[in-house]
Parts: C-alpha cells; sequence; structure tokens
C-alpha cells in the first residue's frame, strides 16, 4: 500500500521533536538541563555559573539543532529529496 502527501515544513519540524522527546535519554537529559539551572537557586554554595550555561546549553542547543537539521533535511537549497517511509507501527505510535 502507498500513500503519497505532502508534508509542511511545520508538521516535520514538530514529527523530528516528537520522535525525539520520546526517547528516556532525550528526556533524561533534558531533566539534567533543567535541574542544572533550578539548582543554582536552591543552594547559596559554590559559583554557580557552570551550571547555569550548562543548563542553557543544554536547553536551547539541542532542540535548536533539531530544528536546523529538519529545517535543512527539507530545504531545496541543499539539494535533499528526504523519502519518508513509515510502517503500521510509526503510524499506530503517532
Amino acid at each position: 500500500m502507498k500513500i503519497k502527501t505532502k508534508v509542511t515544513l511545520s508538521d516535520y519540524i514538530g514529527l523530528m521533536f516528537i520522535l525525539y522527546y520520546r526517547k528516556p535519554r532525550a528526556i533524561l537529559i533534558l531533566s539534567i538541563g533543567i535541574a542544572l539551572l533550578v539548582m543554582p537557586t536552591l543552594s547559596y554554595g559554590s559559583d554557580p555559573i557552570f551550571d547555569i550555561i550548562f543548563g542553557l546549553m543544554v536547553i536551547i542547543i539541542i532542540p535548536f539543532s533539531i530544528y536546523l537539521t529538519s529545517k535543512k533535511i527539507s530545504s531545496p537549497i541543499f539539494g535533499y529529496k528526504k523519502k519518508l517511509s513509515a510502517n503500521s507501527q510509526m503510524i499506530k505510535c503517532i
């Protein structure tokens, strides 16, 4: 069975975010990034600059890289023609 459809850029980017953040590893990394931002506000100990910078990097850079990668693959400027295929398991999960 073949289904032909056109996927908009916003739908494709949303799909990439959903597929990335369904993984337990991605949720763990995001949780660590949030914890690194919250911990310096709870304790008045050492210099919190590393925690804040690393937490911001985790929270900002990972989604930004997913967005750029999704935009690059779907862009005709780079000459990529991404052929998406899905099986029945993927359709049921989404």
